[in-house]
C-alpha cells in the first residue's frame, strides 16, 4: 500500500480543508499565491510568512 499524507486545517477561517499527497513531493505553505497550500492573506494571518514553511 503506498504512503499517503493528509494535512487538515482544524481552526481558523478555512477549517476542514484537506490537502492529500499520494507521492513524494515538495510542499510550500504560506500566504503567497505561489504556495501549494495557501493561507489567507489578511490582517489576522500577517504573522504567517508569504513562504512560511517547506515540507519535503
Amino acid at each position: 500500500m503506498p504512503a499517503k499524507v493528509t494535512l487538515t486545517i482544524t481552526k481558523g477561517k478555512i477549517p476542514g480543508r484537506q490537502d492529500t499527497f499520494n507521492s513524494r513531493t515538495i510542499c510550500i505553505i504560506g500566504r503567497s499565491n505561489e504556495c501549494n497550500i495557501q493561507l489567507p492573506d489578511d490582517a489576522e494571518h500577517r504573522t504567517i510568512s508569504r513562504y512560511h514553511c517547506l515540507l519535503n
